[in-house]
């Protein structure tokens, strides 16, 4: 039996496919714990457009929700650089 004609094509595809990179979900405790901000003070911030948006984790009738990790990172990193501290790209 010679070569797979399925052989090249995989190996396309595994060589075109870009690794898969999965980002956590935070609720707001870890939120608060990371970012020293309160309750309030988030909402008030996400608010004014100044925080980044929850994600609703259930239903339409559901109150439950959390941040990606990569966007109160990012939140947490833009801070740190408008304070003067220099910041490496999460990327």
């Amino acid at each position: 039996m010679g070569k797979s004609q399925y052989s090249h094509d995989s190996q396309s595809f595994i060589q075109a496919a870009k690794p898969l990179t999965i980002d956590r979900i935070l609720k707001l405790p870890e939120v608060m714990e990371a970012t020293s901000c309160s309750r309030s003070s988030i909402y008030a911030l996400m608010e004014a457009g100044d925080f980044p948006k929850s994600l609703r984790l259930g239903g339409c009738r559901s109150r439950s929700v959390g941040w990606r990790l990569s966007d109160i990172q990012n939140w947490i990193n833009e801070r740190a650089a408008e304070a003067g501290y220099e910041v490496e790209d999460a990327e």
